[in-house]
């Protein structure tokens, strides 16, 4: 693998034999600016496993819509270092075709759909597709379903004019005498519930009304990205939620130490002398509700929950129990065995001599002093976190690196079915 974007995706894709085509909407593709729209490419369902083995060495995040969901459809978004963003990739192992939120048609392809190695260009990416007349074909057969009642002729009227652009496109291809008439054909699916399904997907699109919150992780988890103050954490945090954001994957954002130093500053107790029982008992209630009704709750709804630190269960460690005897020592330290665990943790690790230099740099009103900072270095180097699985990641490097390479890792967490 060459680097981690769509040209050299494509390269193994093709390497590899992939059975591949894309089949549509090429005049919307511009060659400039390729990320805007989504590509609509099919994969034979053979080549499924070769597909998603070779797409998981990329930067990709799989994704649902809660309006619309069809079985061998997915959602893939690959980053594209080149451009500095997320192509979507909308991937179909059948090709289901007919109105744009419920499929009626089923478009069959035969081998010979395949034998030949037709490739298509936009800009520095090429992509293999179906012999011109095929695609001629495919555009004319959906063109005849999406007119074939009211309902859909309606909906086809408001974008008339791009499956006018697309049927120009298709007939300046060069064609040939080929007989292509029985590498596909089209059968009707079972829609019983047709009217009821698109009611649904009407009114999920009405209640979403943006991007954002029509898209769903095929999975929802929670990951915290953790450290001493000084690694870095607030910063890989910021930045990994704009580009997501900036992508519309939806992603939540909560941030359990910021709440809980904003209730320390309002009682305003010096816990480095000694530790106050009401608010340790407070702290521990904030993060209860944090992690176990707010964090959760975006989890199961399919979000992709990025946090700012996760509590811990070591006593005297920090984002953990502070109190170490009596009574409210139990309370509290039963509040924080019952905070959920966090799917992943990725734990910033920097030396001590590194944190204590961006320390002195850092402006933040409050800051600790170096000793401060060195006397929670040596009690966090065994830090035990409310979690699954604890990722140790080397932050002493260059941001957009660190960036790149964190993304990576939650998209493997996340994970391709």
């Amino acid at each position: 693998m060459n680097s981690n974007t769509l040209v050299s995706l494509l390269d193994e894709l093709h390497t590899n034999n992939v059975r591949y085509a894309l089949w549509k909407n090429f005049a919307e593709i511009n060659k400039d600016n390729i990320f805007q729209n989504d590509l609509d490419i099919y994969v034979e369902e053979e080549d499924r496993s070769k597909f998603v083995v070779i797409l998981k060495k990329y930067t990709v995040f799989q994704m649902g819509y809660r309006h619309s969901s069809f079985d061998r459809i997915e959602h893939y978004f690959v980053q594209d270092e080149l451009i500095g963003k997320f192509i979507h990739l909308h991937i179909y192992y059948k090709l289901y075709t007919g109105h744009t939120w419920v499929k009626e048609f089923q478009i069959l392809f035969s081998d010979q759909a395949f034998l030949e190695n037709n490739f298509i260009s936009f800009g520095i990416y090429k992509f293999k597709t179906f012999p011109p007349n095929v695609l001629q074909k495919i555009n004319d057969l959906r063109t005849q379903m999406k007119t074939s009642n009211f309902l859909n002729n309606v909906y086809y009227s408001r974008d008339k004019t791009g499956h006018q652009r697309e049927y120009l496109f298709l007939s300046r291809l060069q064609h040939s005498n080929e007989d292509y008439n029985e590498v596909c054909f089209v059968k009707r699916l079972k829609t019983h519930s047709y009217l009821w399904n698109l009611l649904k997907a009407l009114v999920t699109r009405i209640f979403c009304s943006t991007r954002k919150r029509l898209r769903k992780m095929k999975t929802g988890k929670i990951i915290a990205i953790s450290g001493i103050d000084g690694s870095g954490k607030s910063t890989i945090v910021k930045q990994i939620t704009e580009t997501l954001s900036d992508n519309q994957f939806g992603v939540k954002v909560v941030r359990p130490g910021r709440i809980v130093r904003n209730v320390s500053t309002g009682l305003q107790e010096n816990v480095k002398k000694k530790p106050n029982i009401i608010k340790c008992l407070l702290v521990a209630l904030i993060r209860l509700y944090i992690c176990n009704l707010k964090a959760n709750y975006f989890r199961l709804r399919g979000n992709l929950v990025i946090s700012d630190r996760w509590p811990g269960v070591g006593i005297g460690q920090m984002d953990s129990p502070k109190l170490s005897s009596g009574m409210s020592a139990y309370v509290e330290q039963f509040f924080y065995s019952k905070i959920r665990m966090a799917d992943t943790i990725i734990f910033l690790k920097v030396p001590l001599n590194t944190l204590l230099e961006r320390n002195n740099n850092r402006s933040k009103q409050g800051k600790e002093t170096n000793a401060e900072i060195s006397e929670r270095f040596k009690k966090n180097i065994d830090f035990r976190p409310r979690v699954k699985d604890l990722i140790f990641f080397n932050n002493e490097r260059d941001l957009i690196e660190s960036k790149r390479d964190i993304l990576k890792i939650i998209s493997q967490i996340c994970g391709i079915e």
